[in-house]
């Protein structure tokens, strides 16, 4: 008599329904995390442009919020891989999740340290407003490009995430230009410090427009199987 032939956990019927509906939450979970990243970014940004340090104290106080929704995407995930044995599609899935989670994580850091730079900006010496403007041009810019990485990824957008990479140029564009701004800011030493900040603060959304960029790259590898360029 023939040995049965061993199915894995993926094959099971009972077992498909279960992975499908937990893949599901935790992807629901992840993008949710997104809409705490827009929101910090705007305080982050306010306060940044209002000078108030109450406001960035708000945002900092999120960094313990980041941390525990990391924790629990991630821990979600790992029990999935460990318990459930996700094949072909559902590890991709799985693995972008993975992927996106951290760079959801490097974001919510990105906009504690728009709040810190805010709070160690010197007294006596503000920004030009030019920069400031610059700044919250970027600000409007890069929460266009972390919604529409959240979108691009529920919909499995290929082309989406095409143009993600396109509308992230602006974003760096604005960050040179608000480098720029910085370094020819008169010769207040108080003010040149805080054109100083106020373009590392640039230089943190930037990044955040960034890793919503390889959010949309892990939507196309959802599909695809690869990571595009």
């Amino acid at each position: 008599m023939p040995s049965a032939v061993r199915k894995e956990p993926g094959d099971m019927p009972h077992v498909r329904p279960l992975l499908d509906n937990a893949l599901a939450e935790v992807e629901e979970q992840t993008l949710a995390e997104l809409d705490l990243v827009r929101g910090s970014l705007r305080r982050a940004v306010e306060a940044a442009l209002a000078g108030d340090p109450a406001i960035a104290d708000e945002v900092k106080a999120r960094g313990s919020e980041f941390d525990r929704r990391y924790d629990e995407v991630h821990d979600r995930l790992m029990a999935l891989i460990a318990r459930q044995a996700p094949v072909a599609g559902d590890l991709r899935l799985t693995m972008a999740l993975l992927h996106t989670n951290d760079r959801i994580e490097r974001m919510g850091a990105q906009c504690l340290n728009i709040a810190t730079l805010c709070c160690a900006l010197p007294a006596g010496g503000g920004p030009a407003p030019e920069q400031l403007d610059c700044l919250s041009a970027m600000a409007r810019l890069a929460d266009e490009q972390v919604a529409e990485a959240a979108r691009v990824f529920a919909d499995r957008d290929v082309e989406g995430a095409r143009r993600l990479r396109e509308h992230d140029a602006r974003i760096n564009e604005g960050n040179r230009r608000c480098f720029a701004l910085g370094i020819t800011d008169g010769d207040d030493e108080a003010r040149r410090e805080a054109a100083f900040f106020v373009a590392l603060m640039a230089r943190a959304i930037e990044r955040i427009a960034d890793n919503a960029v390889d959010i949309g790259k892990q939507a196309a590898f959802v599909v695809t199987g690869r990571l595009r360029s």
